[in-house]
């Protein structure tokens, strides 16, 4: 077998194929008693049908926060609209969603470990505990926004970490952007980029702008996909 095959099937097809388990695992047409799944599908089908992301029949409470806003960020609904379309079965294919999320995620934490100069054992093996760890697996059949939200996150790292040219950073900005728009923790990535940026301007007074453009558009990103949505 030619050395650039072995390559490819060792750093890319290996990892994918150890990962397909997460499509079988903890797929069912049915989910658990609760409020948070039933909102985000509700409000993948006011995205779909145009309607405010707040329209349901949710009855809001601002004494007790902890049943749930008015309305969840739009970030995780739109995804699903894309998985309504596809499968009958909504919860269904939620999960199928939300598995192929995780898989992603554990395909650019693989290649993270590998830049950083990990064995490719050690990397595989990281990747595989993160996938099938109980916990995780128990939460990927949750149709719920957290391993999108980490999706997203990740997929903005990986891009600023690739420094192959100012498109890179467009991407991660857009990537950034999105992951806000999932679930609100994710300003601390143009945030983290604005203290980026003043300390290396502290440092050697030369910071590279990419840092600051990189905070510009993803936040701008954010809060256009809201701004619509709302």
């Amino acid at each position: 077998m030619p050395e650039k095959i072995q390559k490819i099937i060792k750093k890319s097809l290996l990892p994918i194929l150890l990962g397909c388990g997460l499509f079988f695992i903890n797929i069912r047409p049915y989910h658990e008693w609760g409020d948070d799944f039933a909102q985000y599908l509700q409000e993948s089908h006011n995205i779909a049908d145009g309607l405010a992301l707040e329209t349901s029949t949710f009855i809001h409470n601002p004494e007790f926060l902890r049943l749930g806003p008015v309305a969840y960020p739009p970030g995780f609904p739109v995804l699903l609209v894309l998985s309504n379309a596809t499968f009958t079965n909504e919860i269904l294919g939620g999960q199928y969603l939300i598995s192929l999320l995780l898989l992603g995620l554990g395909l650019l934490l693989f290649s993270l470990l590998q830049k950083s100069g990990k064995p490719y054992w050690i990397s595989l093996l990281i990747v595989l505990s993160l996938w099938y760890h109980p916990w995780l697996l128990a939460s990927k059949s949750q149709v719920l926004s957290d391993i999108p939200f980490a999706f997203f996150m990740f997929l903005a790292v990986y891009f600023m970490d690739t420094k192959q040219g100012k498109q890179f950073w467009l991407w991660a900005a857009l990537s950034a952007g999105f992951a806000i728009s999932i679930r609100s923790a994710g300003w601390v990535l143009p945030i983290a980029g604005i203290a980026a940026y003043i300390l290396l301007l502290l440092k050697d007074k030369k910071a590279e702008k990419q840092w600051l453009l990189f905070s510009g558009i993803s936040s701008v990103f954010a809060l256009s996909i809201l701004w619509v949505s709302g």
